[in-house]
Formats: structure tokens, sequence, C-alpha cells
């Protein structure tokens, strides 16, 4: 198991590389990541959250409690996005015990590569389409702290002070 990179750390700032080598290495980090994001009783998890720079994110919008819908997205972009946007709580794992009312895109469209390199195409809605934007953030430095209004980010700023 992993650990999970909490907020303040730069670690969560960074804007990560694209993946080039599909091997083992990658399989091993995608296998502890999804550990890790079980483990914490999360829905998805990137990269960053557990210090490594590469653009790779896996997610389970079960929870774990599904059989076999744990993703594994490679280099993802989004390519789509619905026009309407929807606001549902969120939380982090690299930001405990915070919950955010965040708006997202209602549905993405999502382009990767899975974990031997082949090019996927997907179109998330509801539940998993919040999921994969809150994981894409990650890989390009941005928490959910940067996606709700100033309020918000005040008192979930205050709760972490006053928790650490």
């Amino acid at each position: 198991m992993l650990d999970i990179v909490e907020y303040p750390s730069s670690d969560l700032k960074w804007s990560c590389a694209p993946v080039t080598r599909f091997d083992a290495g990658l399989k091993a980090l995608a296998e502890e990541m999804a550990t890790t994001m079980y483990a914490g009783d999360g829905v998805g998890l990137a990269a960053p959250q557990v210090g490594a720079t590469s653009r790779i994110l896996v997610m389970d919008p079960s929870g774990g409690e599904g059989k076999d819908q744990l993703l594994v997205l490679v280099n993802p972009e989004v390519t789509w996005v619905s026009p309407e946007l929807e606001v549902g709580e969120e939380g982090c794992l690299s930001l405990p015990g915070i919950r955010l009312k965040v708006p997202r895109h209602a549905a993405v469209e999502v382009k990767y590569l899975d974990l031997e390199g082949n090019a996927q195409l997907f179109r998330y809605v509801g539940w998993a389409s919040r999921i994969v934007q809150h994981e894409i953030d990650h890989l390009d430095g941005i928490l959910m702290l940067g996606r709700v209004g100033p309020m918000q980010r005040k008192l979930a700023l205050k709760s972490l002070r006053t928790k650490g």
C-alpha cells in the first residue's frame, strides 16, 4: 500500500507527464494505487496523490462493492463535455474529512490508454463522470478547492488547519 499525499503538499500541484512505457512497473503502480484507494474507502485515486508523476488514475464508481468495476486510465484526456453542469458533494483522500459541493459536467467523453497501451474512448455520466473529472484534475495539479467559490474554500481551509 502507498502513502496518500495530503494537502498542502506541493506534490499535489504537479502537472503529470504522459506515460510512455507500458511495462510491469506501470501495472504494479496501478495495482498499488487500487489497493491504496480501496483501503482509504475511496472511489478514485490519481498518481500525484501517491507521489507519482505519471498520468495514470484508478477509479471504481462502486467503491469496491461491484465486481470488476475497477478502471485504470492512462494518459486520460477529456474530448467532450456536456453543457449541463451538476453540483454534487465530493470528498478527496488528499483532503481528509473535507466535503465540498463541486460543479461538474453531467457527462464527459474521455480518450485514454489501457494498461496494454490500447486506445480507448468512453462516455462517463453521473457519478462516474464526477469521479473521472476529479481525478483528471489531480493529474493537472488542480484540487477540488480550486473548483468551488471563495466561501467554501475558506471554510474548508479553516477546517484543515484546525485538524492539523
